[in-house]
C-alpha cells in the first residue's frame, strides 16, 4: 500500500513493504554475522583472541549490509520516479477528463436552456418532470422551478380526451412519438397549441422520456383567421354567380363546386337584346385554390364588360385575351368557352378557347361535341374556335370544365360519350351534379346546363 501525502507542494511516499524488506535486510546481516562469527564475538566480548582480525570481519559484515541497503535504496527510488510519472500522467488524464465531463455537462446545459422548443425530462417509474428548460416553462406560463416535480398529468390540458400518458406509455414500447398537434392550458387558463414529439433516452443504466413541445399558437390562429378569409371569399364568389333561369324560350340550370373552398373555375350569363337571346361563358383557370380563384376574379371582371358589347363574339374573346395578358404570370392561363344564344334565329354560337368540349344533345351534334382552340393568356395573336349551331324545342347543351370531362372520360370511353342519353335534361343534370360530386374528383368543376323550350 502507497500513503502519498503532499507537503509544501510536494509528494513524499511511504511504503511499508519496501520498508520492512530494509529493516529484515538488516536484521539478517546481523543475524548473519552472529551465527557465523559467535566465536569472535565472544573473545571480542572477553577481549580475548586476534583483535584486528575481528573487527576487519565486522566492517566487512557491515559494508555487505550497506552494499545491499543502497541496492534496496536505489530500487525504492527507481520506484518512487516512475510512480511519480505515473500518477503525474493519471492526474493529467483525470483533469483532462473532469475538463471533457464539464464542458460536456455546460453544451448539455446550454443546448436544454438555448433551445427555441421546450424541453422536459420525464422519470417513466413516478412520471414526474426530473428537469425542464426554460423555454417549456415559459409556454405554460410557469416558473421554471414549478415545473419541476410535476406529475406529467398534472400539466394543464385543454382537451380532457387527451390522455399524455397513455402516449408517453407507448414511447417505452415504441422508443419514441412521432409529431402531433395537442392543445393545453398555460397557468393562467390560456389555450395554447403545441406540436409534441417524444423519444426514450437511455443514460448511466436509466432511461428517461425527453418530450419536446413547440408553441404553434401563433401559427394555428393565423392559420384559423386564414380559412375564415378564405371561406369569405369563397361566399363571395358564390354570390357572384348568377341564379338559375326558367323562362318560356329556356331552362338553365348551374354547377359549381370547387375543390378546395374556393374555385378556380368560374361562369356567367345574362340576357342581351332585350332578352332575345343570351351571352354567356364558362372558364378554367389553371390550378385551384386562391391564387387561382385570384386570377378567376380578375378574367370575370373583363368578361363582364364585354358581355354588354354588341360585337361579335370571337371579337369579344380576342380581346379580353389581350387585356387578361398582364394579369396572368407564365405560370397562369385559362380556357373558356363562350355561347350565345340567338331565340330570333334560332342558333347558338360556340366559341372556344381551350376547352376540350361540350355535351348536347340537338338534330346535328349529339353527345361530345369537340371544341379546342388556343389557351386565354398565352398569345397575342390566338387562333380559336367557332360554331354555330341550329336550335329547336328540346334541344340540350352541356357546357362544363375538365373536372367533369376528365371524370367522364375515365368512366366511359369516347365513343360511350358520344352515344349517350343527353335528351331527359333533368336526368342527365343529376346525372353530370353525381359526376361531379365523385371522390375521384381532383379538381374544380363547374357547369351550366341549357335546355331550350
Amino acid at each position: 500500500m502507497i500513503i502519498v501525502k503532499r507537503s509544501q507542494g510536494r509528494e513524499r511516499y511511504f511504503s511499508p513493504v519496501v520498508g520492512g524488506l530494509v529493516i529484515a535486510a538488516l536484521i539478517g546481516c546481523g543475524g548473519w554475522m552472529i551465527i557465523f562469527h559467535y566465536r569472535e564475538i565472544l573473545f571480542a566480548a572477553g577481549w580475548n583472541g586476534d583483535r584486528a582480525e575481528l573487527v576487519w570481519r565486522l566492517l566487512a559484515c557491515w559494508l555487505v549490509t550497506l552494499l545491499i541497503f543502497l541496492v534496496v535504496l536505489y530500487y525504492l527510488l527507481r520506484q518512487r520516479a516512475k510512480l511519480s510519472a505515473l500518477l503525474k500522467d493519471r492526474t493529467v488524464e483525470m483533469s483532462r477528463q473532469a475538463e471533457a465531463l464539464s464542458l460536456s455537462n455546460n453544451r448539455y446545459r446550454s443546448l436544454m436552456q438555448q433551445s427555441a422548443d421546450g424541453l422536459i425530462l420525464v422519470d417513466p417509474e413516478t412520471w414526474r418532470v426530473q428537469e425542464a428548460n426554460e423555454r417549456f416553462a415559459q409556454i405554460l406560463g410557469y416558473k421554471e422551478e414549478e415545473v419541476i416535480w410535476l406529475k406529467i398529468d398534472e400539466l394543464g390540458i385543454a382537451d380532457k380526451s387527451y390522455n399524455i400518458k397513455t402516449d408517453l406509455e407507448n414511447v417505452l414500447l415504441d422508443g419514441y412519438m412521432p409529431s402531433s398537434l395537442r392543445h393545453f392550458r398555460s397557468k393562467d387558463g390560456k389555450r395554447v397549441d403545441v406540436t409534441l414529439t417524444a423519444s426514450l433516452v437511455h443514460y448511466s443504466e436509466k432511461s428517461v422520456i425527453m418530450t419536446t413541445m413547440r408553441d404553434v399558437t401563433q401559427q394555428i390562429q393565423l392559420q384559423e383567421a386564414l380559412e375564415r378569409d378564405v371561406k369569405m371569399a369563397g361566399q363571395i364568389q358564390r354570390s357572384l354567380l348568377p341564379a338559375d333561369m326558367d323562362t318560356e324560350q329556356v331552362c338553365i340550370r348551374t354547377l359549381f363546386a370547387p375543390y378546395h373552398i374556393v374555385s378556380g373555375d368560374f361562369f356567367s350569363y345574362l340576357p342581351i337584346r332585350d332578352e332575345a337571346g343570351i351571352f354567356g361563358f364558362i372558364m378554367d383557370v389553371s390550378g385551384h385554390g386562391v391564387a387561382a380563384a385570384l386570377q378567376t376574379s380578375a378574367l370575370n371582371v373583363l368578361m363582364q364588360e364585354m358581355m354588354v358589347l354588341d360585337v361579335p363574339i370571337l371579337d369579344k374573346l380576342r380581346q379580353v385575351n389581350l387585356m387578361s395578358m398582364r394579369y396572368f404570370s407564365e405560370e397562369f392561363y385559362a380556357t373558356m368557352l363562350c355561347f350565345e344564344i340567338d331565340f330570333r334565329q334560332k342558333t347558338v354560337t360556340v366559341a372556344s378557347a381551350g376547352m376540350t368540349g361540350f355535351l348536347s344533345y340537338s338534330d346535328p351534334a349529339n353527345g361530345l361535341v369537340k371544341a379546342g382552340g388556343s389557351f386565354v393568356g398565352l398569345d397575342r395573336e390566338p387562333d380559336f374556335v367557332q360554331q354555330v349551331l341550329p336550335i329547336r324545342s328540346g334541344d340540350t347543351f352541356y357546357f362544363v370544365t375538365d373536372g367533369i370531362l376528365d371524370l367522364l372520360r375515365e368512366e366511359r370511353e369516347e365513343e360511350g360519350i358520344k352515344t349517350m342519353e343527353l335528351k331527359q335534361f333533368d336526368a342527365s343534370v343529376t346525372w353530370l351534379s353525381h359526376v361531379a360530386g365523385s371522390e375521384r374528383r381532383w379538381d374544380d368543376a363547374a357547369g351550366v346546363f341549357i335546355k331550350i323550350k
